[in-house]
C-alpha cells in the first residue's frame, strides 16, 4: 500500500473536526496530569520551605552534636543545608582556583580536595597561621564545590564569623596558589579568583556527604515560571491529544481520511466526504457524477453497504443503460468474488464510506483485483 500523500490545509482542518471528541477530551486529560503536577510539585517545595521555617525556629545547636561522628550521621540534609546557609550568611568568604594533573587534564576531585583541606595536618597548620580555630565543624565550615561546566572549584568558608572567615580564607588561598602540600607535587593550580565576600549564597549538593539534595535558595517556581510551564504543558497536551487521534484512526478498523487508499501509482482517489452539501441529494449527484466520468463501456462498482436507490436509479436514468448486461453496462456488487469471473471491466470504481467501510473489506477487494487491467477509481463518501 502507498503512503498517502501529504495532505492539505483543509484535510488537517477536517481531521481535527471529524476528531475534536477525542482531540478535547485527551487534551483536558493530559492537562490536568501536567497541572497535578505542577501543583504537586509547589506544594512539596512549600513544604520543604515550612521545614526549614520550624528548623530556624529551633536553631540546631552544633554544640550537641558528637564531635567523634561524622555530623552527616547525626543531622538531616535539610539540617546541613540550614546550618551551612546560617555559617555563610554573615560574610563568607570564597575563591576559585582551576586544578591539572601532570598529565595536562582537569582534576575534578572536589570530594578529595574537601578531605584534603579538612584533614588534621592541613587543618592544624591553617589554624597556627591563623591563630584561630575552625568552628564549629571542618567539614562544615569549609567546603570545595565543582562546577561541571567550566571546571573551576570554588572553595567556601562559613564559621558564622566575618573575621575569623577572612583569615582562614586567605590562609587556604596561599596554601592552594602557593602549592603548599605534597599533594600538589603533580598538579598545577591556575587561581581564578581571589578571596572574596559570598554575595548570593548557593550550596551545591555534592557538598553534602551522602545526599541528593539539589540545593539553591533561589525559588525554583515563580510566577512567570508557573505562567511558562502551564503554557508548555497545554501545547503538549493539545499535541497529545492530536496524536491520540491520529493513533487511533490509524488502529481503526473502519476507513478515514488519512487511510492510504492508493495501491498503485496509477489510482484515482476522490474524496469528496468533506464537500459541504446543501442536502443528500446534492451529495449524490456529485457522487454519480464522479462514478459516470469518464464515460466507460463497462463498470464495476464496488460497495460493502448496498447504495441508496436514488443513487442506482439516476445512474441508470442519466447513462440510459440496463445493468447486469455485458455491454454498455455498470455491474454492482458488494465484492469482486460475486461478480462472473468471465465478464471484464473498462474501470472498477471502490465506493467507500467514511467511518463505515470497513478497511479489512477494502483491502480484500484491491487484492482481487489483481488480476484485473481495469482503471481503478475510489470515491470517499
Amino acid at each position: 500500500m502507498y503512503l498517502k500523500n501529504l495532505p492539505t490545509l483543509d484535510e488537517l482542518v477536517f481531521f481535527l473536526k471529524d476528531n475534536i471528541k477525542i482531540i478535547i477530551t485527551t487534551t483536558v486529560l493530559f492537562f490536568s496530569i501536567f497541572l497535578l503536577g505542577i501543583g504537586y510539585t509547589i506544594y512539596t517545595d512549600s513544604k520543604i520551605d515550612e521545614n526549614t521555617n520550624v528548623l530556624e525556629e529551633q536553631e540546631v545547636k552544633l554544640s550537641e552534636l558528637n564531635q567523634d561522628i561524622p555530623f552527616e550521621a547525626q543531622l538531616e540534609p535539610e539540617e546541613i543545608k540550614l546550618i551551612m546557609k546560617n555559617l555563610q550568611k554573615d560574610e563568607g568568604m570564597a575563591f576559585s582556583f582551576y586544578m591539572e594533573n601532570d598529565a595536562g587534564e582537569p582534576f575534578l576531585a572536589n570530594s578529595l580536595m574537601n578531605e584534603l583541606l579538612t584533614s588534621e595536618d592541613v587543618l592544624k597548620k591553617i589554624e597556627e597561621e591563623t591563630d584561630t580555630s575552625i568552628d564549629p565543624s571542618p567539614e562544615l565550615a569549609v567546603q570545595v564545590t565543582l562546577n561541571p561546566n567550566t571546571q573551576v572549584m570554588t572553595l567556601k568558608v562559613g564559621t558564622g564569623d566575618k573575621q575569623k572567615n577572612q583569615l582562614i580564607a586567605d590562609a587556604y588561598f596561599n596554601m592552594i596558589s602557593n602549592e603548599d602540600s605534597s599533594f600538589f607535587d603533580n598538579k598545577a593550580v591556575y587561581v581564578v579568583t581571589e578571596p572574596e565576600v559570598i554575595k548570593s549564597y548557593e550550596i551545591e549538593s555534592d557538598s553534602i556527604p551522602n545526599s541528593d539534595l539539589d540545593i539553591n535558595v533561589e525559588e525554583r517556581f515563580s510566577y512567570k515560571k508557573i505562567i511558562l510551564y502551564t503554557a508548555i504543558a497545554l501545547i503538549i497536551s493539545i499535541f497529545g491529544g492530536i496524536f491520540i487521534a491520529l493513533i487511533r484512526n490509524l488502529l481503526k478498523k473502519e476507513v478515514t481520511d488519512i487511510y492510504g487508499f492508493a495501491f498503485k501509482d496509477n489510482d484515482t482517489i476522490l474524496n469528496i466526504s468533506n464537500n459541504k452539501y446543501q442536502n443528500k441529494d446534492e451529495k449524490y449527484d456529485q457522487m454519480i457524477h464522479a462514478i459516470l466520468h469518464p464515460e466507460r463501456d463497462s463498470k464495476l462498482i464496488l460497495s460493502e453497504e448496498e447504495l441508496d436507490n436514488y443513487i442506482v436509479e439516476k445512474l441508470m436514468d442519466i447513462s440510459n443503460i440496463k445493468t447486469n448486461k455485458n455491454q454498455n453496462s455498470i455491474l454492482f456488487s458488494s465484492s469482486v468474488s460475486s461478480v462472473n469471473p468471465t465478464l471484464s471491466f473498462d474501470e472498477v470504481i471502490i465506493i467507500c464510506k467514511k467511518h463505515s467501510t470497513t478497511k479489512k473489506w477494502y483491502e480484500t477487494q484491491r487484492e482481487l483485483l489483481k488480476i484485473y487491467k481495469s482503471e481503478i477509481k475510489v470515491i470517499l463518501i
